[in-house]
């Protein structure tokens, strides 16, 4: 049986609703409009917030004020109006790469093929230049700067800082890393168990694997990689675990030498 009071209370609630709005409407209705002053992309409608406020969603230039761009960003999915933009976005700062084209952030699959490289990286077989350009990688023999430039990834010594001053490569593309090698090879002939191979030149350990080190006279740029044994791990045949001093944080770890 349904109560006498039940149509009072039916309208009651009614106007109740009315009066605090209704699931996803009300918090629809709470979000700030496009151009509104923000803090945080959850305050937007557009679901960004873009130097304080809320931004635009665009489809096309002419959508935008004249000092913005209809852009794409990695803070949201499509396309809003956005400031200008000044250089690449690699794909390590934002999970994902977009190439600055006139001012306009787009997918590097719209940007012409070998540039932007900074951003959107090189095909196999190319690397990128300081000039933000894919160009072939040199051969065995040929000068080189670093070791990406290499096609055996491998640029032996000496090296000199590029990035102080313009200087012609001096390094050669040597025989790549762990390759068998002798007494005539070009490459810094090191043993490891019962063989001969070429050591991994290097200007970092970056260029190392985990379990390496960049050792030698690095503000020559002149170094290869040797493995870490600080922990007692064992050293190759044919080479012996030493210590040294690292002058960038006073502490002391050890390497495998020949």
């Amino acid at each position: 049986m349904i109560p006498s009071n039940w149509g009072q209370f039916l309208g009651a609630c009614l106007l109740l609703t009315a009066a605090i709005g209704c699931g996803d409407d009300a918090a629809d209705s709470d979000l700030l409009g496009n151009g509104s002053e923000c803090s945080d992309d959850t305050e937007c409608a557009s679901s960004l917030c873009e130097r304080s406020e809320c931004a635009t969603p665009c489809s096309d230039e002419d959508e935008c004020p004249g000092s913005l761009a209809c852009s794409r960003t990695h803070r949201a999915s499509g396309t809003y109006c956005l400031p200008l933009c000044l250089k690449d976005e690699p794909e390590e700062s934002s999970n994902v790469a977009f190439a600055c084209i006139e001012g306009t952030y787009v997918d590097c699959d719209d940007a012409e093929e070998g540039t932007h490289c900074e951003a959107c990286g090189c095909d196999q077989g190319r690397y990128c230049t300081e000039d933000n350009e894919c160009v072939p990688v040199s051969g065995e023999g040929d000068a080189c700067t670093h070791n990406e430039t290499c096609e055996t990834n491998n640029c032996s010594a000496p090296r000199f800082d590029t990035s102080v001053a313009p200087r012609d490569p001096v390094g050669e593309c040597v025989e790549g890393p762990n390759t068998i090698c002798s007494d005539d090879s070009e490459c810094l002939c090191i043993p490891l168990g019962d063989q001969m191979v070429c050591a991994t030149y290097c200007e970092d350990d970056e260029e190392c694997d985990d379990d390496e080190s960049c050792l030698g006279d690095l503000e020559m740029h002149i170094g290869y990689c040797h493995k870490d044994c600080s922990d007692g791990q064992d050293c190759p045949s044919g080479q012996t675990c030493r210590e040294y001093d690292d002058p960038s944080d006073s502490r002391r770890f050890a390497a495998c030498h020949p």
